[in-house]
């Protein structure tokens, strides 16, 4: 896999950090939402929220480990 340039360097550092607070938020809201289908929608914060944002984020994080994993694969057999 060639070097990325600097401005390539800094995009993904943009883009995975971006993915992962949004991965932790959405989990976060989600894990923290009460009566949602009840019609009386409230946010409950509690531990379980931390932990579902760090979860979140992790795989956000996670997601783009494997795709610049997948591409760097997919170079290497294009230039064999």
């Amino acid at each position: 896999m060639k070097e990325p340039s600097s401005h390539e360097a800094g995009l993904w550092k943009v883009l995975v950090f971006a993915t992962a607070l949004s991965f932790g938020i959405l989990l976060a809201v989600m894990v923290s939402m009460r009566g949602f289908f009840g019609g009386t929608v409230s946010f409950e914060f509690s531990l379980k929220t931390v932990v579902a944002f760090a979860v979140g984020f992790v795989l956000g994080w996670l997601f783009w480990r494997i795709v610049r994993h997948l591409m760097g694969k997919a170079d290497k057999k294009e230039h064999s």
